[in-house]
């Protein structure tokens, strides 16, 4: 069936553990859209896929299944395999050839195309406004903050309407007013870590028609830094955090002329496990000093976003545990870092995720730590808190939102 080397997984497929009446299987998903829907495999299989890792031929994977001078019958490993290249989820010429296709048509396109539309917000545009209208009435604190230079918020699903809105609307809450002309976002890359800073040139489509870039920062960034970051229109493609921001930002902002400057931003693993500041690194400290200088020279007023969620634990992630039982903790380890960032001590923030090791598998360390040392020094306010616990998976995702003034 196969002349060379068994095509490997894509390295961009999601993968997520599920456990149903005590079986666990493993969900193929394929953001990208090739495959008409995802495809669930046993852990077995799936252990399967983890050894073509390594690049194997059919030969060395028959071998494998010899045993004791009797050589078991792979045929059905091999007819799931061809499934699974034939709905593009391996590294096939198949799939390579479908690929090279795709990024030409993208390219082609003006304005990146709304990826969560219809399924996290409605797409008829009398029904967004009146979403957004309840979002932004949910908001649940009594004390509003307000002319704030930058807030974390979330970016878990904007559907799980009772759950997150409230924490939504806290944030934006505190710009709503301010005077500004820049919106800079710092959102969590999932998924594609080309670089630390992945930017786009491409606009980003909303309900509301599209969000222009400010070209004039991004230009001067080429112009003067362009060695501390990557464009990455595809990292942008398939990744929601900027677009929940856009688009909240489109609704909360409609009746003015405003841009963005939309930043994904890597992990910083390597900084946990070496036990380092990321700052000291040459090319995350030049990039923002980069970003804070140009938005002076051309003298903007900008706001900061970062869009994060907090801790990811439970089955889904890859625990043993049900999340369940560890919320209580799971809000304990939470506030320990909220109490950091809202005194704006990004070293403080970060050795606290070095000491768990990102046990709690915090997806907004980057984001977060991006905004602080981008807004530098200030007064930082919690403002709402909330977890998300999803049974079918026996998982949990924790997200806050805090404002902070320079």
């Amino acid at each position: 069936m196969y002349d060379g080397k068994i095509p490997k997984l894509r390295s961009d497929i999601d993968v997520q553990i599920i456990e149903e009446d005590g079986t666990k299987g493993i969900v193929l998903y394929d953001k990208r859209g090739f495959a008409q829907s995802p495809i669930m495999v046993s852990t077995e299989f799936f252990l399967l896929l983890e050894l073509l890792e390594e690049g194997i031929s059919e030969d060395e994977l028959r071998a494998m299944f010899f045993r004791e001078g009797a050589e078991i019958d792979i045929s059905p490993i091999l007819e799931n395999l061809k499934v699974l290249d034939e709905y593009y989820f391996l590294e096939s010429p198949l799939y390579f050839e479908k690929l090279n296709e795709d990024i030409a048509t993208y390219q082609q396109i003006p304005a990146r195309p709304l990826l969560t539309v219809g399924r996290s917000y409605p797409e008829d545009l009398q029904e967004f406004q009146e979403f957004m209208q309840h979002l932004s009435n949910s908001k649940r604190i009594n004390n509003s903050r307000k002319d704030a230079d930058a807030i974390i918020v979330p970016h878990i699903d904007l559907s799980l309407i009772e759950y997150s809105h409230p924490i939504y609307a806290a944030g934006y809450d505190a710009i709503a007013d301010k005077d500004f002309d820049t919106i800079v976002i710092f959102g969590t890359s999932h998924y594609v870590f080309s670089d630390y800073f992945m930017l786009t040139q491409k606009p980003y489509r909303t309900p509301f028609g599209v969000m222009e870039n400010d070209n004039e920062v991004i230009d001067y960034l080429v112009q003067n830094y362009g060695n501390t970051f990557s464009f990455d229109d595809q990292a942008h493609r398939f990744e929601h955090t900027i677009e929940y921001q856009a688009v909240l930002s489109s609704y909360f902002f409609k009746n003015r002329k405003i841009k963005i400057i939309p930043i994904l931003v890597g992990p910083f693993q390597k900084f946990v496990y070496e036990n380092v500041d990321p700052i000291s690194d040459p090319k995350i400290s030049t990039f923002i000093k980069g970003l804070t200088e140009s938005l002076q020279k051309l003298n903007r007023k900008p706001v900061f976003i970062a869009s994060v969620d907090f801790s990811h634990i439970g089955i889904k992630f890859g625990d043993e545990f049900n999340a369940n039982e560890k919320l209580d903790e799971c809000k304990q380890e939470d506030f320990k870092l909220i109490q950091a960032i809202e005194a704006m001590d990004k070293k403080a923030f970060f050795d606290n995720i070095i000491s768990t090791k990102d046990a709690w598998k915090v997806c907004g360390v980057s984001p977060i730590y991006s905004l602080l040392a981008a807004v530098q020094v200030g007064t930082g306010y919690f403002l709402d808190y909330n977890q998300w616990y999803e049974e079918a998976t026996k998982s949990a995702v924790s997200f806050a939102s805090l404002a902070f003034w320079k």
